[in-house]
């Protein structure tokens, strides 16, 4: 199972649905993995 699935259904979306690039938490490391998780959920556009 790939990282992008396993954050994608941990909500790592509903961090990411935001209308700069992807942003998550500041005291997360996922900030790399962010921009391909939110591509992989579908929220890029989800404004």
């Amino acid at each position: 199972m790939s990282l992008k699935k396993v954050l994608c259904r941990l909500g790592m979306h509903k961090f990411i649905s935001m209308p700069v690039k992807c942003i998550t938490l500041a005291n997360q490391r996922n900030v790399i993995v962010c921009a391909s998780v939110c591509q992989f959920c579908g929220y890029r556009d989800d404004i």
